[in-house]
């Protein structure tokens, strides 16, 4: 279970929608594992949103093949239940519980969630301030009446400093061109961490640009 946990968690992508909406919560998915070890017939039980519910979907029909299940020594076809938490503190998180030790964390891997996601310096509201306060709203964006939400994804290294930054969600090219830009200035983060051993964690942010 661990091994599908981490799994789970390396490739899960919380959708940029959904946190705009600020939607969250717990999706409960139903499998099969054949008698060869496929995953097949996955189906939501227990849903939350459409947006959540194709995640998760989409990321257990992703899953390798497993060990099958035995009855009487012969491999059967066993019915699973597994519960995918979307988590917006600042970032999201998959509920599982996950039996690797710091020895065993990859000092390559890069998580989409971890047991402690990274904090801006003074959490959330103060990365939002600093964006505000840092953002240069493009004046030809302006005189275009263009405005929305850019998000930005990037990852927070295990130092803390920023990396990898780019546009998952645009708007336009001189409204995505700044976002990148602020995102690329913030300050270092506290690192996430998994198993109390610091590690680099994917994370998604939104910068909004709307005319007054």
């Amino acid at each position: 279970m661990g091994e599908c946990m981490k799994f789970i968690n390396k490739n899960i992508q919380y959708p940029p929608e959904a946190i705009e909406k600020e939607i969250q919560g717990r999706v409960i998915v139903q499998m099969v594992i054949t008698d060869e070890g496929d995953v097949t017939d996955a189906k939501v039980v227990r849903g939350v949103d459409p947006l959540l519910d194709k995640e998760a979907l989409r990321v257990i029909n992703l899953m390798p093949k497993w060990k099958p299940g035995k009855q009487r020594g012969k491999a059967v076809n066993v019915k699973y239940t597994i519960p995918v938490m979307f988590r917006l503190s600042g970032g999201n998180d998959v509920e599982a519980e996950s039996k690797d030790t710091p020895a065993n964390v990859d000092e390559k891997a890069i998580f989409t969630v971890c047991e402690e996601m990274p904090t801006f310096p003074g959490g959330m509201t103060e990365c939002m301030k600093f964006l505000s306060k840092n953002v240069d709203y493009p004046k030809e964006a302006q005189d275009n009446g263009i405005q929305g939400r850019v998000i930005v994804q990037f990852v927070v290294k295990k130092d803390g400093s920023i990396t990898d930054a780019k546009v998952v969600r645009g708007v336009d090219p001189s409204l995505d061109k700044e976002a990148l830009r602020i995102i690329n200035l913030m300050p270092k983060w506290t690192p996430g961490k998994q198993r109390g051993k610091a590690v680099n964690v994917k994370y998604t942010v939104p910068v909004m640009f709307r005319l007054q």
